[in-house]
């Protein structure tokens, strides 16, 4: 007589989560893209390079602190979408307010 073992989806879930080293080294990079955020400040960079820097590493840090220190990454797809569509519209409405205060009316920005 034969015993099958099988494996719960709760044993399945509880292995596949981040060691504490693993949560050292994501917020290593982050304090990483942290840091190059900061030092963009210091560089002249043009406009299109800085706005595209920035939303580009806004980004990458919003993606690991949703994947691994709310552990998206390792719960449904459907939590994932929800904050991909999240990400999407909150990425448009920034990128059409800033092309509104970077045209302006008048074509100079909204400064002027």
């Amino acid at each position: 007589m034969a015993t099958e073992v099988t494996h719960t989806p709760a044993e399945q879930h509880v292995a596949a989560h981040p060691t504490p080293r693993d949560y050292v080294n994501i917020a290593i990079v982050l304090a990483i893209i942290t840091a190059a955020e900061v030092m963009t400040y210091f560089f002249r960079l043009p406009g299109w390079a800085l706005w595209g820097g920035l939303t580009g590493m806004a980004i990458a840090k919003f993606t690991l602190v949703v994947g691994f220190y709310m552990h998206l990454r390792y719960d449904s797809r459907m939590f994932r979408r929800v904050f991909l569509f999240g990400l999407i519209l909150a990425t448009t409405v920034f990128l059409l307010v800033l092309g509104v205060f970077a045209v302006g009316p008048e074509g100079g920005g909204a400064g002027n």
